[in-house]
């Protein structure tokens, strides 16, 4: 797990040599232009009508995905995410994007509810009794949720990211690439370092 560089003083009249402006120039310049950074994107599943079930992804390597440097882990398994790890303290980006198709039409008054969690057991119910945030993505059309959520957060290192939803009424599809390939590329989770704990 990647720790982020240590910051260095020089010592009066110290000689440089490459190894050293390498590690307390690059490693430092690499650290702030390219921090942490992961985005994965959805993996199809259904969800029964009124449970709460987490909410995978495929693991970096798949078009719109990209690992800005090693470091945020991927927990899970078996070609597929089930949270974000975060390498070092400090204050995080987390975004949701996603389509949710119901399995039937939706009556008007049918919600949908998305979660994230911090160092939740890995179910659904789990994230969603210990969320640090809640979205309620809109309702596009009579089958189709769809939009994308920001949050920043605190995090330590080694906390775990996870997510989840629950839809009232219907069974409904996270990634669902069989309605359209499209709600499997806007179906994304992303978790960036943005800086240290003040």
């Amino acid at each position: 797990m990647s720790t982020g560089p240590t910051i260095e003083t020089w010592a009066q009249r110290e000689l440089g040599n490459a190894t050293i402006l390498n590690r307390r120039i690059r490693d430092v310049h690499n650290w702030l232009t390219r921090p942490p950074a992961v985005r994965t994107l959805g993996k199809s599943r259904t969800l029964g009508a009124g449970t709460y079930g987490l909410l995978p992804c495929n693991p970096v390597g798949a078009a719109d995905t990209y690992q800005s440097q090693a470091g945020i882990a991927l927990v899970g398994g078996d070609g597929v995410v089930w949270g974000y790890q975060a390498p070092v303290a400090g204050h995080y980006r987390v975004a949701i994007g996603g389509t949710f198709t119901a399995a039937t039409s939706s009556a008007a008054s049918r919600d949908l509810s998305v979660y994230a969690a911090v160092n939740s057991a890995e179910t659904g119910q789990s994230v969603a009794d210990n969320a640090f945030t809640v979205w309620c993505p809109v309702a596009i059309s009579a089958y189709t949720h769809m939009g994308t959520h920001v949050r920043e957060i605190p995090l330590n290192a080694g906390d775990i990211v996870r997510f989840s939803a629950r839809m009232d009424g219907a069974d409904v599809t996270w990634a669902d690439t069989s309605s359209s390939p499209a709600y499997g590329l806007s179906s994304f989770i992303e978790l960036r370092y943005i800086g240290e704990k003040p």
